[in-house]
This record gives structure tokens, sequence and C-alpha cells, in this order.
């Protein structure tokens, strides 16, 4: 999946002037508290350094996982920020997965994902993998065959779904997972809404 853009004007002073490029410094942050994020200097996922200096006056230009990010622009006592960013792909994303497993992460936010594999496939979720409350990934069963999908639910999450941790999605069916709770390092809670049975 190709990193997602983050673009913003950062203005200081009164009257307003554009940021200067020479000593104008960014840094963005998890806004769970986890620290500095991981960002990129293209679509392709190419490392940036973090913090950076802006390229152009009055110009942030960085390249993100999808995930909820604080921005922070200082240049000496001038000051401007941004909170709780979301960045999600504006249009959905579709994937294909021929593995047998799969952890699920912000990356998995908002795509709706296919398994070729005629095995059962494990979906693991883990307490922090994705940190954006409200998230939704979806899964799709094109094939003319029915899905088993086992749900792992590692320590600290809980995963509403019918019956019992495997389900089975029949052809042509999709099952949408939504993240109701998190609070970072302690809990999440995910619900399953969509058309499967208990295997």
């Amino acid at each position: 999946m190709d990193k997602l853009a983050f673009n913003a004007s950062v203005f200081f002073g009164s009257p307003a002037f554009p940021a200067p490029a020479i000593d104008t410094s960014v840094s963005v942050t998890h806004s769970d508290g986890s620290g500095l994020a991981e960002i990129y200097s293209d679509k392709a996922g190419n490392t940036k350094v973090n913090p950076f200096n802006i390229a152009n006056p009055g110009q942030i230009v960085f390249y993100v996982d999808p995930g909820e990010y604080n921005v922070t622009a200082q240049q000496g006592s001038n000051v401007a920020s941004w909170s709780n960013v979301l960045v999600i792909p504006r249009f959905p994303i579709s994937k294909i997965d021929s593995g047998t497993s799969r952890n699920i992460t912000n990356s998995d936010v908002g795509c709706f994902t296919q398994f070729t594999n005629d095995v059962p496939v494990t979906l693991t979720f883990d307490i922090d993998s994705v940190t954006i409350l409200d998230a939704e990934i979806h899964i799709i069963n094109d094939q003319s065959k029915t899905q088993n999908l086992i749900l792992n639910d590692l320590a600290g999450v809980t995963v509403k779904k019918p019956a019992n941790l495997t389900q089975t999605l029949a052809p042509g069916d999709m099952v949408t997972m939504k993240l109701v709770e998190y609070t970072a390092g302690v809990s999440a809670t995910w619900v399953m809404f969509g058309k499967t049975v208990a295997a």
C-alpha cells in the first residue's frame, strides 16, 4: 500500500508570514502518546528523518501510514500545531492476500481484503496494531467456495463476533470489523458486522 500524504501550510506572527525553510522544524508524533512516528519522503516509503526542517517556506509535506498523528512546527518561539490528525485512504483500497494469516494493522484500515487461499485464514488483532478509533476493515469472499476466518484476539483485545472464534464467509459475502473502543496499551474492542455463521 502506498504511503499517505500530509500537506499543510504554516504561517507565523502578526502580520502572518510563511514559516521560513531554513530553521522551521516539524515533528510528527502518534496521538496516543507513544512517541515519534515513522514518516516518509514519498508514497513509495523512502524514510524521512523525524523531526525535519521544511524544504519550502510555509509548506509542510511528508507521508505516513494510516493513523492518527500530532504535528508540530516550530521556529524559535513561533509554534503551530495540529492535534489528532486522522490520516486514512481517500478511497477504499482493494487488497489480495494469498497467505493463511494476517496481523491486522493501521495499513488495513478502510481496505477491502480478499483472501485467495482455500485453507482457513487467521486474523490476529493485537492491542496497539490499530490505533484509529472507529477504524473499519472489510473482508470479502470473491471465491466460489466458503472461506473460514479464525479471529485471534490477543491480550487486552476483545473481538465481538457470533458464536465462536471461527466464522464461515459464504461466496460473495463480506464482513466489516470496527474498532469501537481503544485505550493505548490497555484495551481494544472490535465488533464484527455482516453475514457469517459459526464454523
